[in-house]
C-alpha cells in the first residue's frame, strides 16, 4: 500500500511537471508555476491511483506494492480481472478505503471490494530459480 501510494505520489508530480513544461511552451516569457489547492492535488491523486490500480489489476492481477506482498486479484473464474471490472473496483477502493479493514473478520479474508466485485485476494508467491526468466 505504501509503495503503490509513493507511486501515485510520483505521478502527481510528473503531472505537475508536465503541465508547468506545457504552460512554460505556450508562453515562456510570462511563466509562472502553476498553483495547486489541496483540493486539486487530492482530486488529482484519487484519480491517478485509481487508475494505476486498475491497470495493474487488469493487465497482471496485480500493483507494484503487491507484487512485493506476493499478493494478485483474481476474478470469480480465477483470471484478471476486465479493465472494466477493474477500474470499477479501483473506483470503490479509492472513494471508500474502510472497506479494506472489512477482510479482518472475514471468514474467508474479503474486503468489501471482493464481496461486491466478487473477487479474491490470493498469495501468488512464485519460486525464484537462479538463472530462469521471471514474470516481467
Amino acid at each position: 500500500m505504501v509503495i503503490d501510494a509513493a507511486y501515485v505520489v510520483v505521478l502527481v508530480g510528473a503531472a505537475y511537471l508536465g503541465y508547468s513544461a506545457f504552460r512554460f511552451l505556450r508562453e515562456p516569457r510570462r511563466f509562472t508555476w502553476p498553483v495547486v489547492s489541496s483540493t486539486q492535488f487530492i482530486t488529482a491523486a484519487l484519480i491517478l491511483a485509481a487508475i494505476a490500480l486498475a491497470i495493474g489489476w487488469a493487465g497482471v492481477g496485480r500493483t507494484a506494492g503487491m507484487r512485493i506482498m506476493g499478493l494478485r486479484i483474481v476474478s470469480r473464474s480465477g483470471g484478471t480481472l476486465g479493465f472494466t471490472m477493474a477500474l470499477l473496483r479501483a473506483i470503490t477502493c479509492v472513494v471508500f478505503p474502510l472497506g479494506l479493514f472489512w477482510s479482518a473478520v472475514s471468514k474467508r479474508n474479503a474486503s468489501v471490494h471482493d464481496l461486491i466485485f466478487r473477487t479474491s485476494v490470493i498469495y501468488d508467491w512464485q519460486a525464484r530459480v537462479p538463472g530462469a526468466r521471471q514474470e516481467p
